[in-house]
């Protein structure tokens, strides 16, 4: 009979009052009300050793308490109460942790420390007076005092007992001093500014010397224009101003909306309490404990606009999958939707997202007016806000450094407002002659509102039809591959060292000499491919759109051309491995399984996001990914923004994709023919079927092309469709092959 094996028993919670812990701390608490009590109804004559009335309220022996801590303490001895109760609050809580016995013990070192700088700085005489009996720091500071004043000196005794009063309090504070010194003068900055705006001839004075705008004028001969600047946002007093960088202007002279086109965010900004941190991180520490898992809260950061960060730090073998595994119960305990459990490996701890009790809502123009994001985006060519992060700082990025986004979460998560905020924000300060778009808007709505906007690249209309956006990709193929052969004439290595080159005569000559379609003669803009839902594209024609994305996302990033590609079913069927390898820099909203959040970010998380703009962002290199809120765009704010530029130039079609004129569009896209391609029609007519595989191992080419091949032979009549794996039908015969078919 096989031996059973014993296994070992699951964590069990631990018991959280046990019984010697509950007496002890009960012990605590009524020293401290001994002492407390004795404390306040002290009087310097209860022990007169003549005899006479006990005005304590716990008679002798309170007076013989109290007139003890005054001679061992002085004044100091009030704190001796506060000192039970803490103490007693740890015994109720589980007990005296290493953590909480520092902090006990910073409190004692805090409590002689004090008591040795009221004897520096009090040494008055006793009068019989209770103030007067309370002055000093009592026989304990007299002998503190004494030592330190023979080590320090007198000055320096004083110095050092205050400062180990200073750093034992902040110990101990849930604040830091140097917080509080830098809101103090934040302080005295804002009183300051109330001061100069009651001085209202002063204060626009002054104003406009700091904030007078300055514009950038490009080197510019015969008829071109000068450069025209929006009117800047006023900052701040104090505020650095940072240059933006000239734009070119060649066709027209464009002006720039103004970002108070958008709507500015709430000035009553949710705070969060210190009262919610502390419990918050008391609660973690507590039911951690309860569950068996040795980890104390390390470090709370800044919270953020929906959430506050709490990292934990680890003790002994430890692993973070046990914290993961008991996140719902966290949850519950903390009485909150969910958290978010995710590892630190760069400060070697794991940190756990708690939703605030008031979320705050981020306005795309609080980003964009802030003094952080104008600081990178100046250098930036493609600047978008992802939004605020989990500390409350500004996080943007440079599109044309990601080089391509992939993004992914449900309906619902703020997918959707966040490429609304991104064509908002560069169609804010990038010219139709910087920056095209090409959208892909199947679900036709997400993207409509920007359909009259003159950022178009070739296509005028927002692309709807699955059948169009197989057009249009392969289309920016061809374009990707023509601008390689511009470069190549240029010889330069990407779209920025050309335009550099453009404004001298060598750059003019060589627009002259390869054609571009309607690129000849001028300087390259970027193009950014926006596709709103790839699900549905890669539902009906699967390998062709996921061929055009991967070639490219290979290969378009020299040539300035960007994809923002989102789905709101991140499934391996729709990202596929190819494509995600491809996509360096992604996005996850909130998604609805584990597996859906591995295949986005490579890891979970993304499940436990809360709606309406939380996000986390996986930049390109980063190992770990940044939880961010997305910023908001309402309609309004879209319209105002797409209206201003309509007003300048509407949105003209150079190619449409009617049904009318398709066929025209589909045969002006066509692929060029391949030197192989006879060759090649040849082999697969003798073998009576076609393969790509076939076609690489006679041909010895690669994948890409001999699916190209495959496609030419489609399209003629040569080959039949796919049939999944089977090999393809061939329709022509030898015969009809040497009578000049295909």
């Amino acid at each position: 009979m096989p031996k059973k094996v014993k296994r070992k028993p699951t964590a069990k919670p631990k018991v959280k009052f046990q019984y010697w812990s509950q007496v002890f701390g009960g012990v605590l608490v009524v020293l401290g009300l001994v002492c407390a009590v004795s404390l306040v109804t002290y009087h310097p004559d209860d022990l007169n050793v003549s005899g006479g009335e006990i005005h304590n309220k716990l008679g002798w022996l309170g007076a013989f308490i109290a007139s003890g801590l005054v001679i061992v303490l002085g004044k100091v001895a009030l704190a001796l109460p506060v000192f039970f109760g803490v103490w007693a609050y740890y015994q109720f809580r589980g007990g005296v942790t290493l953590e909480r016995g520092l902090r006990l013990t910073a409190f004692a070192v805090g409590i002689f420390a004090l008591t040795a700088f009221l004897a520096f700085t009090s040494p008055g005489a006793d009068d019989g007076s209770v103030l007067r009996a309370l002055n000093r720091g009592g026989a304990m500071g007299l002998m503190l005092r004494d030592y330190v004043a023979y080590l320090l000196g007198i000055w320096g005794g004083t110095a050092a007992s205050l400062l180990v009063v200073i750093l034992c309090v902040s110990y101990l504070a849930p604040f830091s001093v140097i917080n509080m010194a830098k809101g103090t003068g934040s302080l005295i900055k804002r009183g300051f500014a109330a001061t100069v705006d009651l001085f209202p001839e002063k204060g626009a004075r002054k104003r406009e010397e700091v904030y007078e705008p300055e514009v950038f004028d490009e080197e510019h001969t015969g008829d071109t224009e000068p450069v025209s600047v929006a009117e800047p946002t006023p900052e701040p007093p104090g505020t650095p101003e940072v240059r933006q960088p000239p734009r070119r202007r060649r066709s027209g002279a464009y002006k720039l909306p103004s970002v108070d086109l958008l709507d500015p965010g709430t000035k009553e900004t949710p705070t969060v309490e210190k009262e919610w941190l502390l419990n918050i991180r008391e609660l973690l520490d507590d039911t951690l404990e309860n569950y068996g898992i040795d980890a104390r809260v390390h470090q709370v950061h800044s919270p953020g606009p929906r959430v506050t960060r709490f990292e934990l730090k680890l003790e002994g073998a430890e692993k973070v999958n046990a914290i993961r595994n008991v996140a719902q119960e966290l949850a519950i305990a903390l009485s909150v939707p969910n958290v978010n459990v995710t590892s630190t490996a760069s400060r070697g701890t794991v940190s756990v997202d708690v939703p605030n009790p008031t979320p705050a809502m981020v306005a795309l123009k609080d980003i964009l007016t802030s003094r952080d994001y104008k600081r990178f985006a100046a250098p930036a060519v493609l600047p978008v806000p992802v939004g605020l992060r989990s500390d409350g700082k500004v996080l943007g990025a440079d599109l044309t450094k990601m080089p391509h986004l992939l993004v992914a979460g449900t309906t619902g998560s703020g997918k959707s407002v966040f490429l609304n905020a991104i064509i908002l924000s560069l169609i804010l300060y990038k010219t139709p002659e910087e920056v095209q778009f090409i959208q892909i808007d199947p679900k036709r709505v997400d993207l409509a509102a920007f359909g009259t906007i003159p950022h178009r690249h070739r296509f005028a209309e927002i692309v709807t039809e699955v059948g169009d956006a197989v057009t249009v990709l392969k289309y920016l193929v061809r374009r990707m591959e023509g601008r390689y052969k511009l470069l190549g004439h240029a010889g330069v290595r990407n779209i920025d060292g050309y335009n550099e080159l453009f404004s001298g005569p060598k750059g003019k000559k060589i627009a002259e000499d390869v054609f571009i379609d309607d690129e000849q003669g001028e300087p390259l803009p970027h193009i950014v491919v926006v596709i709103d839902e790839l699900g549905d594209l890669m539902l009906q024609e699967a390998r062709k759109v996921e061929e055009s994305l991967i070639r490219l996302a290979q290969m378009a990033r020299a040539v300035g051309i960007h994809l923002v590609v989102a789905t709101q079913r991140p499934s391996v069927d729709v990202i596929t491995g190819v494509i995600k390898a491809n996509f360096p820099s992604r996005i996850a909203f909130k998604v609805s399984s584990k597996p859906d959040s591995r295949t986005i970010l490579d890891r979970p998380g993304a499940e436990n996001l809360l709606k309406d703009g939380d996000m986390m962002f996986l930049p390109v290199g980063a190992s770990e990914p940044l939880r961010v809120q997305g910023a908001y765009v309402s309609d309004d704010e879209i319209a105002r923004v797409v209206g201003f530029w309509a007003t300048q130039e509407p949105a003209q079609p150079l190619v449409s994709l009617r049904d009318e004129d398709a066929a025209a569009v589909v045969g002006a896209l066509e692929e060029p023919d391949d030197e192989l391609y006879d060759e090649a029609v040849a082999i697969v007519v003798a073998a009576g079927q076609a393969s790509q595989s076939m076609l690489q191992r006679k041909l010895r080419i690669g994948f890409a092309r001999a699916g190209r091949l495959v496609d030419m032979m489609e399209t003629r009549g040569v080959v039949g469709p796919a049939e999944g794996t089977k090999p393809r039908k061939v329709l022509i015969k030898p015969e009809d092959l040497n009578a000049g078919g295909g």
